[in-house]
């Protein structure tokens, strides 16, 4: 059961989800052939990737709070840059600017 919570772990901030819950797949499939206690360690599983989840949700939520004051300025600079920028490439575009 521990391994099957340490693979969810692992699977959850592993790079490709895909290869992950391949190895998942096939590990549990092959404890089901042996006719092993397999549906806790799906659970298990599925609680280690929810739990990795949970806390990066914490952790985005708390590093969104802190960058939000800090990236009004930087928003307020953009909007007054894209707009001009906007006009310039469509004029560049069409063929007008050169």
């Amino acid at each position: 059961m521990l391994g099957a919570l340490l693979l969810g772990i692992l699977g959850a901030v592993a790079p490709c989800q895909i290869s992950t819950n391949m190895g998942a797949i096939s590990y549990t499939t092959n404890r089901m052939a042996q006719g092993k206690k397999w549906l806790t360690e799906i659970v298990s599983f599925f609680a280690g990737k929810t739990f990795v989840y949970f806390l990066l949700g914490l952790l985005v939520l708390w590093m969104g709070k802190e960058l939000e004051a800090l990236t009004i300025p930087v928003f307020q600079a953009t909007r007054k840059i894209i707009g001009p920028l906007f006009l310039i490439t469509g004029l560049y575009f069409v063929g007008c600017v050169n």
